[in-house]
């Protein structure tokens, strides 16, 4: 803009062009090599400086754009780099006045910062991209260190379990024990009564006969199944998941299976319609079950064994009557009925029920 002219009045036709065209509100895009726009940039507002950079040294632009600095012209460096001679140069320098001079070594200066600010960016962005690479490390082996640390607390709750549930079989010999002590002469007349009620029903059964083909595929609970591996009898307890996993109980024990290593018994019906155990459960199993009184353990114990015989004899709902108490009998209930797995659900006694002194659970 404005060469072709006496460099002063084109530079001053150019300052008053652009700032016309600005007025009007046009966007213009203009070159330049006047120093005197240069500085009509830097002092107006709504217009801005920017610069191609050229690199002297090859004598070859970098085509890099640099919004806010003004270009320099490089006149002198590249007519150096041509082969002009360097007295003729420096003589060049002495006739430029020393305002142009200052004005030079400015946008020198400048240009000279914006290249050390680029090398400290480059600088930075490496740097931060060696954190992030250090801080993903360290993450992944922060997720190894939780993983083993889960790994170990959950070995040692399964020992803890494991040294709960062996405490808890010791205070029940323990207790069954002293009961015989005390009351030897009643229990074992009460082990007689029923031995003689089960040898009256086994007449009524037959041996069982083993169903042969595959694993079944409709069991019921309470219903009575064959363990091949370990040639025994068991009842259902809980029916099978999607992958087949079911528990079952066989004499004592309670055992986690595959219904693959189960079989049906084909058993004929009494004149009762029901098996001796089935019929013994259904004596056992009431509405209701009182655990007021008892430690926590012995409660635990007492409602473990309560809901198999519930499940098994067909009850749909059962009232636990734990009392009211300090509820440190009742929390403990409900957190085994949390995960226990014959219960649906639960709920406090509703008024006219027992309130709070009562759990009703509702069975699977």
């Amino acid at each position: 803009l404005g060469a072709g002219t006496d460099p002063t009045e084109g530079a001053a036709l150019a300052q008053a062009i652009l700032e016309h065209l600005h007025n009007r509100g046009a966007r213009t895009l203009a070159t330049t090599h006047y120093s005197e726009l240069k500085a009509f940039a830097l002092t107006h507002s709504g217009m801005e400086n920017a610069a191609m950079a050229f690199d002297v040294a090859t004598l070859r632009p970098t085509y890099k754009l640099s919004i806010g600095i003004p270009g320099k012209s490089n006149a002198f460096e590249i007519s150096l780099r041509l082969g002009l001679d360097e007295f003729v140069i420096a003589r060049a320098r002495e006739y430029l006045e020393q305002e142009d001079v200052r004005f030079e070594d400015v946008i020198a200066s400048a240009e000279a910062r914006r290249a050390e600010a680029e090398a400290e960016l480059t600088k930075a962005q490496k740097a931060r991209e060696d954190a992030e690479g250090v801080l993903a490390e360290l993450n992944r082996q922060n997720d190894k260190i939780e993983e083993k640390r889960q790994k170990i607390l959950e070995q040692a709750r399964e020992k803890a379990r494991e040294l709960v549930s062996e405490a808890r079989e010791d205070m029940e010999q323990a207790i069954i024990l002293l009961k015989q002590d005390a009351t030897s002469r009643a229990i074992q007349e009460a082990r007689d009564t029923v031995r003689k009620r089960e040898q009256s029903l086994h007449k009524h059964e037959e041996k069982p006969k083993i169903v042969r083909g595959s694993a079944p595929t409709d069991l019921m609970l309470g219903e009575t199944v064959w363990i091949i591996n370990l040639q025994q009898e068991a009842t259902v307890l809980v029916l099978p998941d999607e992958k087949g996993d079911l528990r079952v109980q066989a004499g004592a024990m309670k055992l986690s299976v595959n219904k693959e290593n189960l079989r049906k018994l084909e058993k004929p019906q009494s004149s009762h319609g029901t098996s001796a155990k089935a019929m013994l459960a259904a004596r056992t199993a009431s509405q209701s079950l009182h655990l007021r009184g008892l430690a926590l353990d012995e409660a635990l114990y007492a409602l473990d064994k309560y809901l198999d015989d519930a499940v098994i004899s067909g009850l749909h709902e059962v009232t636990l009557v734990h009392g009211k108490g300090t509820g440190v009998l009742r929390t403990g209930i409900q957190d085994a009925l949390r995960k226990h797995p014959h219960v649906k659900e639960y709920r406090l006694g509703r008024f006219g029920e027992g309130e709070s002194g009562v759990t009703v659970v509702t069975l699977k």
